[in-house]
């Protein structure tokens, strides 16, 4: 397993994983990595104002391929609500921090599509589509008019 170590450089720890890689002596099928993202959060010493920071470990990136695969996989999960209307913590309001972290998720996941080709599986948590999350408003009253139509 290959860690990023605070201190190295981003190019130092790039080369060290293309270098591992490259001296693995049998055909690499699938890579899992844990990703760092730059988003806002609330800290301890910022709990009222949301900072932008580097966060360790919020996601995943799954890349498969090999002979089991007729093509090519590529999977990414985010385990958070930072994306989000409602918090983990009791459905507790997560508005403000929705509103300044899903316009990166869904600028990063287009990006994606440009160059990975269309998002084809979406799973998660209600209200989500290939971009991230909805607002609650749309995905909320989509379920109050499917059950006013029954």
């Amino acid at each position: 397993m290959l860690e990023w170590q605070p201190g190295s450089s981003y190019e130092e720890y790039i080369e060290q994983v293309l270098k591992a890689k490259r001296e693995y002596p049998a055909a690499i099928e699938e890579l899992v990595m844990q990703v760092d993202l730059l988003v806002f959060v609330r800290t301890e010493e910022s709990p009222h104002q949301p900072i932008r920071a580097w966060v360790r470990f919020l996601g995943e990136l799954v890349i498969r391929g090999g002979l089991e695969f007729a093509q090519p996989y590529l999977y990414f999960s985010v385990d958070h609500t930072l994306f989000y209307p409602f918090s983990y913590h009791k459905g507790a309001n997560n508005s403000e921090l929705y509103s300044l972290n899903q316009p990166l998720l869904q600028n990063a996941l287009r990006r994606w599509e440009e160059r990975f080709g269309s998002i084809s599986e979406v799973e998660g948590l209600k209200g989500i589509f290939e971009y991230g999350f909805k607002p609650k408003e749309e995905w909320a009253a989509k379920s109050t008019n499917s059950q006013n139509n029954r």
